[in-house]
């Protein structure tokens, strides 16, 4: 075995070792040993029929959903919302997701994350235009046959999939020209899902936390605080149903 080589498996093992990848709680230990899926691999996409709501009911939520500071609230009763054409159950559960949402918030931000926070009038007037995304199973299917193959020598991109809060891990070979990783993130089911993107190089995290909608990707881009070494890739969302992120080494742009 040649020593360059040698020395690429002690990278990947000392980054197990130092790596944290956990829970939203932050208390799991890490596991590196992510497993390249199986040949026609399926991805566990949600579609609108599996929603606890419809089209319809999602974008009158969105269009009034605000946000306080650090926290979203919804700005309509539920007779409001009944007389809007909101079923009660869909309003109820709605609301508990927010309530979900603004929990996890103020544990990132007690721990002064950076945070990027959704404007859900967008997301309603983005739903309007394109309804929920029919074409999410294939495009996370053409990447994920893209990230493992034609690599060469490096490891550049990746697929995690989750069905907790848990985080999933990977890791990427990291040239020099490239100088982020783009994480392309998609939830399952929750209507208000916070992605949490996290990057371990050096022995230094860099995290980043974005708020999404259903039925659509959220990009969220990370800096490793080093190049030309072996990175730790992170993710995990707020939908207790987990979600499914392809992750790349992108350039400098």
């Amino acid at each position: 075995m040649k020593s360059n080589q040698i020395i690429h498996i002690l990278a990947i093992i000392l980054v197990g070792c130092l790596m944290g990848c956990n829970q939203m709680e932050y208390v799991d230990e890490p596991n590196l040993e992510t497993s390249t899926p199986h040949a026609g691999y399926q991805p566990n996409v949600s579609r609108a029929e599996d929603y606890p709501y419809s089209l319809e009911e999602i974008i009158l939520l969105y269009s009034r959903t605000e946000r306080e500071g650090s926290f979203y609230y919804l700005n309509m009763t539920a007779t409001e919302a009944v007389n809007e054409g909101i079923r009660e159950q869909t309003f109820n559960y709605y609301n508990d997701e927010l309530k979900k949402t603004n929990e996890v918030l103020s544990d990132l931000s007690n721990q002064e994350a950076i945070i990027e926070y959704a404007d859900y009038k967008e997301v309603a007037n983005k739903l309007r235009k394109d309804g929920f995304s029919t074409e999410v199973e294939e495009l996370i299917n053409s990447e994920l046959i893209e990230s493992r193959s034609g690599n060469g020598s490096f490891r550049s991109s990746g697929h995690i999939e989750t069905m907790s809060q848990e985080f999933g891990e990977d890791f990427c070979d990291l040239p020099m020209k490239f100088s982020h990783i783009r994480f392309t993130c998609w939830s399952r089911v929750a209507p208000t899902p916070i992605y949490v993107c996290k990057t371990f190089s050096l022995g230094n995290w860099t995290v980043k936390s974005v708020l999404g909608g259903i039925g659509m990707l959220t990009q969220v881009d990370v800096a490793p605080v080093a190049t030309c070494v072996i990175v730790g890739v992170c993710f995990a969302t707020s939908d207790l149903h987990g979600g499914i992120c392809n992750w790349s080494a992108v350039g400098i742009e």
